[in-house]
């Protein structure tokens, strides 16, 4: 009966195999990113950074000491050597508005009635409320409520209404008329929503801690990870 040999593979062919999947290994964890990542040598109190999460979202905030200047959010994916960052959710900001009402009347001035209030409702006080044109001002009250007078004139005025935490609104309104306005302001600093938007970052480095990347403008960038992660 002849002998059953066992061949034993050699050096050359077990350090291949273990190459293979070590590469295999780090493939696999390159095409799923978890964490926050957080780019290094920005200027003093500014800040960039992407949270990925291991279903495939993402997302991105970039700015400084009033909060976000951008920020968006979306899907990623990596191909090759390439992470591809794909902006498709919706991030829109709903920006201040009016309602208003008008009537007309035939005396040498108008008359405008303004009630300021936050996106839920409330009544924001002390609201700026001027005209550009001749610099005419007023400062509304505890309950967000106030008039302003102004010549009567054969053009338009444009209107500013302002309070510091939200953003400004301009309201264009007929220099013969007189108005009630609802304004709704929207706290300001919530950054550019960034949407509909595809981004591609060459990896040039990646490790467990930190990725250099490349931007499609030659920009190399180096992105650590925070350690809580």
């Amino acid at each position: 009966m002849k002998k059953l040999e066992i061949k034993m593979p050699k050096e050359r062919n077990v350090i291949n195999l273990v190459i293979l999947i070590v590469l295999s290994i780090n493939c696999s964890a390159q095409n799923v990113l978890e964490g926050t990542y957080a780019r290094q040598n920005m200027p003093y109190d500014t800040y960039s950074f992407y949270k990925f999460q291991q279903d495939g979202g993402f997302e991105y905030h970039s700015g400084g000491d009033l909060g976000d200047e951008s920020f968006g959010k979306g899907t990623y994916r990596i191909s090759a050597d390439t992470l591809f960052l794909d902006y498709n959710e919706n991030t829109a900001v709903q920006l201040p508005y009016h309602k208003g009402y008008f009537w007309k009347d035939f005396t040498d001035s108008i008359t405008i009635e303004i009630q300021v209030k936050d996106f839920e409702g409330n009544p924001i006080g002390y609201t700026n409320v001027a005209s550009t044109e001749n610099r005419i001002g007023i400062v509304l009250d505890s309950e967000g409520f106030g008039r302003l007078r102004l010549r009567r004139i054969e053009d338009d005025y444009d209107i500013t209404v302002s309070f510091i935490g939200y953003e400004s609104h301009d309201i264009k309104i007929f220099g013969t008329k007189n108005y009630r306005l609802e304004v709704f302001l929207s706290d300001c600093c919530l950054g550019s929503p960034i949407y509909e938007y595809m981004d591609t970052l060459k990896i040039l480095e990646f490790t467990e801690s930190h990725m250099r990347l490349k931007n499609r403008n030659g920009v190399v960038s180096e992105w650590v990870k925070n350690s809580k992660d």
